[in-house]
């Protein structure tokens, strides 16, 4: 009886993840938040099923290198802790480290560039 209990307080859902960025946290004002770099975030995003995921997924440029894990939530919960994701088989972050230990974007950093050619082609 116990278990029968146990698994009717229970939903499914599902996180996003890459294997680049971690598990996707949210998005605030436009800014999608991963557990590479949680800045505070202690709980990721659980969508209902898999067409609202790829919906809102897919309207993002990064939409389409996600891959959807299937986790275990409490039945009122619209978010997933550290521990149901671990459970589900996804990497545990820490939401007080500023970086995770994944490679950041490098988009922003400064290249090297040579010197001006020395004949243009037409």
């Amino acid at each position: 009886m116990e278990s029968d209990k146990k698994r009717s307080m229970t939903k499914i859902g599902y996180v996003a993840y890459r294997p680049r960025y971690g598990i996707f946290l949210c998005i605030e004002l436009g800014c999608p938040f991963w557990s590479y770099m949680p800045q505070g975030i202690a709980e990721a995003q659980v969508f209902p099923d898999v067409a609202s995921a790829r919906k809102l997924l897919n309207s993002q440029p990064w939409g389409e290198e996600m891959e959807l894990h299937r986790v275990d939530i409490h039945h009122t919960a619209q978010t997933a802790t550290i521990q149901e994701c671990v459970k589900a088989g996804l990497p545990a972050w820490d939401p007080t480290s500023a970086v995770s230990g994944v490679p950041g974007d490098d988009s922003g950093t400064w290249g090297t560039l040579d010197g001006p050619p020395i004949k243009y082609d037409s």
